[in-house]
């Protein structure tokens, strides 16, 4: 996957929290039509980013962690 493919997917994967329709870890993977260990990858690199998210299991998908950093890196 190139560097370009990576940001689309890490792109598409704010648009699906953001619409809280992220589904399970290994449905999201097959949306994004990445192996799910991949998708633990993209978490990473988002986290390393200041972006925080976690996985609700009353929803089904994945939402940005609400706290200080989060707030600043969006802004």
């Amino acid at each position: 996957m190139t560097q370009i493919d990576f940001l689309e997917k890490r792109k598409l994967f704010i648009e699906l929290t953001k619409n809280r329709a992220t589904g399970t870890p290994k449905e999201l993977a097959a949306k994004l039509n990445i192996q799910e260990r991949v998708l633990y990858r993209l978490l990473d690199s988002l986290k390393t980013d200041g972006l925080e998210f976690r996985y609700c299991r009353t929803t089904k998908s994945y939402c940005l962690e609400e706290n200080e950093k989060s707030h600043s890196s969006i802004q």
